[in-house]
């Protein structure tokens, strides 16, 4: 028995909506060989078309090859499907599911493959897999120990076009790269949700300087990486500092080690790009001596 254009369409769309057979035929009301039969060949009883068309949300006339289905409304069904999916599963297991997704979009780029590539399971070296191009930047982290990952669209005046080397960004690192001030944002960044502490308490806990844990304190309050809350008591005022808990923080930590240790295995990683993700800068190059022009040379292609 040949497939039916009816018969492609119907398994295609069991597909996009998630459904198996077996769970097509508990919506209509029929066994799982009916359903097989239908998309091996033969055709469903006239008066379960209207049921088969409600659960498959698409129109009699797309199933039977009738009217093209729109893009829009494909694409608004694989994303109905996906978030239907990823709600079935308990939200503490959910992420193993959404990082396999993320996996399956990094073999997306790689077009001779075929196959869906399953992700790799407990990797003991440091391992990534990655998109770079023109207009993307994905990466992810593949060991077991820690697994993330992120993706950008580049702007197309460059990174930096928003992550401009100003004031703030220099302050950032500068306190980034004392340990005393690193140390109390992983203390902060510990604490659980809703939780205060004074700058007595934590003098205590660090066993720093007076004076320079209230200087550690009040700069993190004043670039937002903590917050401070007046407490009014009876003639008396407490001042109480909790973490704002942005998740940027942790993403650029790891990141930052990410980039410290580049990767000792690549697990499928795509290049297809003509430029960096920043633009030059406004030099004028015409006035720089040989030498320095030789050495920027050097540097922008290693």
């Amino acid at each position: 028995m040949e497939t039916t254009v009816f018969g492609a369409n119907l398994a295609m769309f069991r597909k996009l909506r998630g459904l198996t057979q077996e769970e097509l035929a508990g919506k209509v009301g029929v066994s799982a060989q009916a359903v097989s039969k239908w998309e091996n060949g033969s055709y469903p009883d006239g008066a379960l078309l209207p049921s088969i068309s409600k659960c498959l949300d698409v129109s009699l006339d797309v199933l039977f090859g009738l009217k093209a289905q729109n893009n829009v409304s494909n694409k608004r069904m694989l994303e109905k499907n996906l978030i239907e999916e990823l709600q079935k599963i308990p939200e503490e297991n959910r992420i193993d599911r959404i990082l396999e997704i993320c996996y399956a979009i990094i073999c997306s780029y790689h077009l001779c493959s075929d196959e869906v590539k399953e992700m790799p399971k407990k990797l003991n070296i440091e391992a990534r897999g990655e998109i770079k191009t023109d207009n993307t930047l994905a990466r992810m982290r593949l060991n077991e120990d820690l697994q993330y990952f992120w993706v950008m669209k580049i702007p197309k005046n460059g990174v930096n076009s928003f992550a401009r080397v100003d004031d703030e960004i220099l302050e950032l690192f500068k306190i980034l790269s004392q340990e005393d001030y690193l140390r109390v944002i992983y203390f902060f960044a510990a604490t659980k949700r809703n939780y205060f502490i004074t700058k007595k308490k934590l003098n205590k806990i660090f066993k720093y300087d007076e004076k320079h844990i209230c200087q550690i304190v009040d700069t993190l309050n004043r670039l937002g990486i903590i917050w401070k809350v007046n407490i009014e008591m009876d003639n008396t005022r407490e001042e109480v500092y909790g973490y704002c808990h942005n998740s940027a923080f942790p993403m650029l930590m790891a990141s930052a080690k990410a980039y410290l240790t580049y990767g000792d295995y690549n697990e499928q990683v795509y290049e297809n790009w003509s430029q960096g993700a920043f633009c030059p800068e406004e030099t004028d190059y015409d006035d720089l001596d040989d030498t320095t022009r030789e050495f920027s040379f050097e540097n922008e292609h290693n």
